[in-house]
């Protein structure tokens, strides 16, 4: 029995040649919808270039080839974004060895690119970027310098496998929430769960506090995990590893979001009580608050 049908834009739905919709097709996902099968789309397309389906509506959208996918009521279901080392690597390649057209995007529009120019940057203004082959964009805006700092010892940076790992394993990490109404810095320790698939940091906590007051007035921060840790007397050093992320903070999560957030923290501190979870989740969903970073930025380093 089919459940789903899943259409792509260009050359499929919307005619090269009239760049509309023909009736038939319309027809024909009118009578799938009338048989009660989900309709979906399935593109390359970022979301924000997806203006051509007139008045048809869907039951999701599957964009960027599958790394930013959404349901009919434009609620994120999964994304996999690059991971900011992976573009400072590409960026690094164009730099040195040679350089291509490319695109990259965020979920809200913003559009960055590389041109076959000498010295190729990017600026990252917003959350997590995906990459759209072959197309670019007439400008190219600050560099990432200015936004971020390279560390200083390169011959310390550590590497991306371990860096994640970090933050996968870590017990607690230390949030900072910038400065306070009394003109203090503030920051917490605070428990988290990393999910590599979405690139983001979850978050719980009561739903109201000093921490939420602070992300409400600003919403940009930065979070840190430390790993392995040894001094050296004799040596008068210390041998470490940590990992800190800048990123932006939603503190809008919808009801799946924040279901997400409570099974992946579930998952990591409690993974033989996965099923009673569920039901203590249930019962404290009205009362919990929950948070996730979006991050934009990494920066991990050791000394061994």
């Amino acid at each position: 029995m089919i459940k789903a049908a899943f259409f792509d834009i260009d050359g499929t739905l919307v005619s090269f040649k009239t760049h509309s919709i023909p009736e038939s097709a319309k027809q024909a996902i009118a009578e799938l919808k009338r048989k009660g099968i989900k309709t979906f789309i399935a593109t390359g397309r970022p979301l924000f270039a997806i203006n051509n389906l007139e008045d048809l509506e869907f039951d999701g959208f599957i964009t960027l080839n599958g790394a930013y996918c959404l349901n009919g009521k434009n609620e994120v279901v999964y994304k996999k974004p690059i991971l900011q080392n992976n573009i400072e690597s590409l960026i690094r390649y164009q730099e040195e060895k040679e350089s291509f057209p490319c695109m990259f995007a965020t979920k809200n529009l913003e559009c960055f690119e590389a041109f076959q120019y000498h010295l190729i940057r990017f600026c990252f203004i917003t959350t997590n970027c995906f990459s759209i082959p072959l197309f670019f964009i007439n400008k190219i805006i600050l560099q990432m310098d200015k936004i971020f700092k390279n560390i200083r010892r390169q011959d310390r940076l550590l590497d991306d496998k371990r860096a994640c790992e970090l933050l996968k394993t870590a017990e607690y990490g230390f949030l900072s929430l910038g400065t306070s109404e009394n003109g203090y810095a503030y920051g917490i320790p605070i428990s988290f769960a990393y999910s590599k698939d979405d690139n983001s940091l979850y978050f719980h906590c009561a739903p109201e506090g000093h921490k939420l007051e602070n992300l409400k007035h600003n919403n940009k921060v930065s979070f840190c995990v430390v790993g392995k840790t040894k001094p050296i007397p004799e040596k008068f050093t210390t041998i470490y590893e940590s990992v800190i992320v800048f990123g932006s903070a939603d503190l809008n999560p919808s009801e799946e979001e924040k279901r997400i957030a409570i099974r992946n923290l579930v998952e990591k501190y409690c993974p033989e009580y996965i099923e009673l979870g569920e039901k203590y989740m249930e019962n404290s969903f009205h009362r919990t608050q929950t948070f996730k970073i979006n991050i934009e930025h990494m920066s991990a380093k050791s000394k061994k």
